[in-house]
């Protein structure tokens, strides 16, 4: 099984990806067993937040699907492994669909996104029908609400679900914020409320501060390009990007996992842009010097861009300047 989403060569080298996460060592080696007990052992070692990033990375696997439906086979009560696959069918789905606004996606290519979105739909539900409790399901089912247009009433009841159980929030809350936001369902302020209203009472160290550079890569990349280029040396922009680093990564009581390299990744390239390079060189430092593709794929050259940025924080020795 090879991963889906890999790009050229160089690419493939560049960032990190399912084959090459130091954290999910033990997990590559039972996929390759083809065990999925020992895969359920692993999920079950993580923090439930970082298992729907490990979802992430498990569905972008090429073929797991059909691993995946051997599992929920084998052990039919498992909402581990029913949510693996329903997160696998939202990966199909968006590998048919492709990116861009759906005006310039053709109706084929939408139906087939639809139909995969639609099957991880029904998974999902019979899941927390039968596992209400199973945070990671709910968390995967803000994917499939934004993609098949639920509307945001339903994907914030999705959320204050997810969060009566105390489950994991950053990867959810990146979905329900693109959902609430100009290019779905919403405006600039309804997504910049729901940011603010998720960042009320975050505690200090969770990885949801993340909220803050994400929300300003989306204004980024909603602005006029002549504007792109000045958009991240704003003052209040890295004075609010600093802010959230130090209530998240950058705090004491920040536990890492395999989110912490995307989440380092995403400050470094807004803090990049912006010109301020030892605040980005701290955070590859704090990355382990790992390259995601997210968020640098948004780049229009993100080897360059990216290579640049890892070459100046090894000289610096991810020193802040």
């Amino acid at each position: 099984m090879k991963r889906s989403r890999s790009g050229g060569a160089t690419t493939a080298q560049l960032f990190e990806s399912f084959e090459t996460i130091p954290e999910l060592a033990a997990l590559r080696e039972a996929v390759t067993l083809g065990s999925w007990p020992a895969i359920v052992a692993q999920l079950d070692a993580f923090d439930v937040e970082h298992v729907v990033g490990v979802l992430d990375e498990l569905a972008t696997v090429d073929g797991i699907e059909d691993f995946l439906e051997a599992a929920v086979a084998q052990d039919p009560a498992s909402p581990a492994a029913w949510t693996a696959l329903a997160r696998r069918q939202v990966e199909l789905g968006w590998a048919a669909r492709g990116g861009g606004p759906a005006a310039a996606v053709g109706s084929e290519r939408l139906h087939v996104f639809h139909g995969w979105l639609t099957e991880a739909e029904r998974t999902l539900v019979a899941v927390c029908a039968d596992h209400p409790a199973y945070a990671p399901a709910w968390a995967v089912r803000q994917y499939t609400a934004r993609g098949l247009e639920l509307g945001a009433s339903e994907s914030h009841r999705r959320w204050a679900r997810l969060r009566s159980l105390g489950g994991p929030q950053w990867p959810a809350a990146m979905e329900l914020m693109r959902t609430v936001g100009p290019r779905w369902l919403g405006d600039a302020e309804a997504q910049r409320r729901f940011v603010d209203d998720t960042l009320r009472d975050a505690s200090e160290g969770a990885l949801v501060w993340a909220l803050v550079p994400a929300l300003h890569v989306e204004r980024w990349n909603e602005a006029d390009q002549r504007l792109q280029g000045s958009y991240f040396g704003d003052p209040a922009v890295a004075d609010e990007l600093r802010d959230a680093a130090r209530r998240s990564v950058l705090h004491p009581d920040f536990r890492g996992g395999p989110l912490a390299a995307r989440v380092h990744n995403l400050f470094a390239m807004t803090l990049w842009l912006g010109g301020h390079r030892g605040d980005a060189a701290a955070h590859l430092a704090g990355a382990g010097f790992r390259l995601t593709r997210y968020p640098w794929t948004l780049l229009a050259d993100p080897e360059k861009v990216a290579r640049q940025c890892l070459g100046h924080a090894r000289a610096a020795g991810g020193s802040v300047a």
